[in-house]
């Protein structure tokens, strides 16, 4: 279903300013006009409003004419914007005309633009209707819709194109229609098949790489053991050494107090020493003067040293005699236990030297230790480093697997988008091919058009009936694969050629209304001066079928130079109908 929603016109033909109008659920809606430069209503831009809405979907002009003949003369361009719904999706088409020509196609706010302007109006054509379908269906007008009057191939044109079908003779373009479809066809194919491969290649290297993975998984934990077991080699070397340092520095603690120990005992003996040997300077100091005093006679006074007056008694000298013979028994004594002090002193020397000499070599070894423990430790750190500097072969293995799945979906994308191209270019050949054989009995679309043809003639008889109280006869009917149409009065065997202005605008309307209720696509239908060729009987009956149609989203816009439309409008119908004017004023036309 195609519900058009607004309809947007700035700069086309008499419409110089910006004008806006909605087209959704209005109903019954009177167009008129109001020509203040001239007087009357021609010329006022009623045709022209709706002609932009053509334009605008379609890119060419109702009128015959040059392309920049749509612009406004005050103008330099023109531009028409179009929304609609369509089967949903939101639509937009904004369509441009100056200096050069644009056209954009937007579909749920998504730009669905094509390269070039031929391709953007094929999507249109596709998403909405073909300007065929779109001109005997949404808009009617004496000049416009020309289905009466076309040719045998032009109305099989216009009906499939309501299906969505397409005719074609048999000739020519069809052989030549049916070769590129088969080399078109033949390339999707190709390259779903190179799509297939492509995916079989991934699904190879999958398999490949997940082999290469697991060597690499296995090399990766073999190494990964071998720097743990040096590590752990390391640590248990280091826990060694350090409780061999810590033996060899609680030696050397003990040592060194044993040291300070001896040290301190040589220092005591050297005291004793000094003071032994001072004891034996004093003894062998007073032994020289009782020497001296008993050589000489008369003697030197033994405390203060001056000689005596009078030789000594034989008291006195035995006196000193004794104390001459003790003197040299002490120092005697003094002298063996000096003796004995020395030798002592010499063996705490040795024996602190050879303290020494294994301290000397505890340090050594302690030096020995730390520099082999600052090894261990640097292996130890270096296999730790590598341990966690390694990478892990997964994680390269999940970024190659994720572009692997890239490429993966890209492919299976690409094939399911290859797919959807094919089915309907299959479809597409097969219908080229049964066209490529003649329009004949077995053709689809001549079934469709068989079909179609006949509800399209109970719908015109019914409202050709409807619009003359049975004077007039429409008839539609597929003879040999031709679609004829035919038209008289009751009666009579006049042709549709013969008949007057009035009944032929009867004629065309009930075939025009008959094509919009087949096609039941759009919710818009415009009427432009069809009532102004017909009797007062046949407008009331002609209101009365378009009145009819109005109802949810639906408008019927009828365009006609009577001013009473309106309230005929809502005569006929017993409902509000609306009244939209346009109006020219000085050249440029507004809606009011």
């Amino acid at each position: 279903m195609i519900v058009f929603e607004t309809l947007t016109v700035t700069g086309f033909l008499s419409f110089l300013d910006p004008v806006k109008l909605s087209l959704r659920g209005r109903g019954a809606v009177s167009v008129r006009g109001e020509n203040r430069d001239h007087g009357g209503s021609n010329g006022a831009g009623k045709t022209a409003l709706f002609e932009a809405l053509h334009w605008g979907l379609y890119g060419t002009p109702l009128r015959k004419g040059k392309a920049r003949d749509v612009i406004h003369v005050l103008a330099d361009q023109c531009k028409v914007g179009v929304i609609l719904e369509v089967d949903g999706q939101k639509v937009a088409i904004e369509r441009m005309r100056g200096e050069t020509a644009s056209v954009l196609l937007y579909v749920d706010g998504v730009n669905q633009s094509g390269s070039s302007m031929r391709t953007t109006q094929a999507r249109i054509d596709k998403l909405v209707m073909p300007s065929s379908v779109f001109q005997n269906t949404v808009m009617f007008g004496r000049s416009i819709s020309r289905f009466m009057r076309a040719t045998d191939e032009d109305r099989k044109v216009m009906v499939l194109g309501m299906l969505d079908l397409h005719f074609q003779p048999p000739h020519k373009l069809t052989r030549n229609l049916v070769k590129q479809a088969r080399h078109g066809l033949d390339i999707l194919e190709t390259r779903r098949e190179e799509k297939v491969q492509g995916l079989q290649v991934v699904e190879e290297e999958e398999r490949q790489e997940e082999e290469v993975l697991q060597k690499l998984l296995q090399e990766y934990q073999e190494e990964g053991e071998l720097l743990q077991a040096r590590v752990d080699e390391a640590e248990e070397q280091a826990d060694r050494v350090r409780g061999k340092l810590d033996q060899r520095r609680r030696s050397l603690v003990a040592q060194k107090e044993a040291i300070g120990q001896q040290e301190k005992d040589r220092l005591s003996l050297q005291e004793k020493l000094r003071s032994l040997r001072s004891t034996l300077r004093g003894h062998r100091e007073r032994l020289g003067v009782l020497n001296g005093i008993l050589k000489n006679d008369p003697p030197v006074c033994p405390t203060c040293q001056r000689p005596l007056k009078e030789a000594m008694t034989p008291e006195t000298k035995g006196r000193v005699q004794g104390e001459h013979q003790q003197l040299q028994a002490q120092e005697k004594m003094v002298l063996g236990e000096l003796l004995q002090i020395e030798q002592e002193q010499q063996e705490v020397d040795e024996g602190l030297e050879r303290k020494f000499s294994l301290y000397r070599a505890d340090r050594a070894d302690v030096a020995t230790l730390e520099d082999g423990l600052q090894n261990i430790q640097i292996r130890a750190r270096e296999a730790q480093t590598r341990l966690e500097a390694r990478k892990d072969p997964r994680e390269q293995a999940e970024a190659s697997r994720a572009r692997r799945e890239a490429r993966r979906r890209a492919c299976q994308e690409a094939l399911q988008d290859l797919d959807e191209k094919l089915q309907p270019a299959r479809q597409r050949l097969q219908e080229l091919e049964v066209w490529e054989k003649g329009f004949h009995k077995d053709g689809c679309p001549a079934l469709a058009l068989r079909e179609l043809g006949g509800e399209l003639n109970l719908r015109a008889t019914r409202y050709a009936e409807a619009l003359s109280d049975g004077a007039l006869m429409v008839r539609l009917e597929v003879v040999q694969d031709t679609l004829t149409v035919q038209a008289r009065l009751q009666g009579t065997a006049t042709s549709y050629e013969l008949l007057s202005e009035g009944w032929r605008s009867r004629a065309d309307l009930a075939v025009f209304l008959a094509c919009h209720d087949v096609s039941s696509r759009s919710n818009l239908l415009v009427v432009d001066e069809a009532i102004d060729v017909i009797d007062e009987d046949g407008v009331e009956k002609l209101l009365e079928v378009l009145t009819g149609r109005v109802g949810g989203a639906g408008s019927v816009f009828v365009i006609s130079h009577r001013p009473d439309l309106q309230g005929r409008l809502q005569a006929t119908a017993g409902i509000e109908a609306s009244e939209q004017v346009v109006e020219l004023r000085g050249g440029v036309s507004r809606v009011l």
